[in-house]
């Protein structure tokens, strides 16, 4: 196996076609790189250099066929210790994410993708409102936050946007919504709309609220509860419930219930924030994470 120093020295002698050079740029002595390069010619058992007084150093026609092969095996043992490098500096290190998704099985799956891979990093989770999360990371004591999105209001925040959902009213199928195509201000003026904080904290229930409150309905709060038990919380009082799914889905009828979405959609997204600027360390790692997840998100 041959010694990437070897490789290295070669290279750069190759480039600067000077051993003085060679020795300057890779901060060592001409003697060294003298050597390293003798040593990969016992190796390789023929000449890869030679010496002419009036044209200085010249490949032979064997280091000519070689070089761009040493130059590939340079590169990659250049890279791998770099990155070995980068892997003892992370070592020890921890991330400090801000969570408000709070229920999210996406979110968790990306926890534990992040933490099969990175197991010298401490993952530190802090869970709560959206709002006071955000102070946290201007404030740098969190690293990325996660949190649900109404309207844009986190614009001056570097963003990766996890997940989109779209809000379909239910209705009973048998009450006159087969003929409904999507909830408009006719339809919804005089029902009531029951939310839940089950996605996130409340702060977003007041978006929702302000947006939906141009259709005109009433609204009841809804427990904190799994979907079944907060559906079920609305059929019991007479209520619209809401149920997200992708965005851009037509109505559909299941189990005697109809899905309507509304006549102007409305959508939060579950979104990654950060503060702009450079990132490192196991922010870094866990930024890209989410960068290759939000761009291989499955259909639903």
């Amino acid at each position: 196996m041959i010694n990437p120093r070897f490789a290295i020295a070669f290279l750069t002698v190759a480039e600067e076609r000077s051993f003085t050079r060679a020795a300057e740029r890779l901060n060592t002595s001409q003697s060294w790189v003298w050597e390293q390069v003798r040593k990969l010619e016992e190796i390789l058992a023929f000449r890869l250099l030679i010496y002419d007084r009036s044209r200085g150093i010249e490949l032979t026609q064997d280091g000519e066929d070689l070089l761009a092969h040493i130059r590939q095996f340079a590169d990659a043992a250049t890279n791998l210790e770099k990155a070995i490098e980068e892997a003892k500096l992370t070592k020890g290190l921890r991330l400090r994410i801000g969570d408000a998704l709070f229920e999210s099985r996406q979110r968790d799956n990306l926890f534990d993708d992040f933490i099969r891979r990175n197991a010298s990093i401490r993952l530190e989770i802090h869970k709560g409102a959206a709002t006071s999360l955000c102070e946290e990371l201007q404030r740098s004591n969190l690293d990325i936050i996660l949190a649900w999105d109404h309207g844009g209001k986190y614009q001056h925040f570097e963003r990766v946007v996890i997940k989109e959902l779209e809000a379909y009213a239910l209705v009973p199928a048998d009450g006159g919504a087969s003929d409904v195509a999507v909830c408009n201000r006719s339809f919804l003026a005089s029902r009531t709309i029951a939310l839940s904080p089950i996605y996130t904290d409340k702060q977003i229930l007041i978006d929702l609220m302000t947006t939906l409150g141009e259709y005109g309905p009433r609204f009841i709060e809804a427990p904190e509860a799994n979907r079944e038990r907060v559906e079920r919380f609305a059929r019991l009082r007479g209520a619209l419930a809401l149920r997200w799914r992708r965005p851009g889905q037509p109505k559909r009828v299941r189990d005697g219930i109809a899905e309507i979405p509304f006549e102007r959609p409305v959508k939060i997204s579950a979104m990654a924030l950060r503060m702009p600027g450079p990132i490192e360390g196991g922010a870094r790692r866990f930024w890209a994470l989410l960068e290759q997840s939000s761009t291989r998100q499955p259909g639903s």
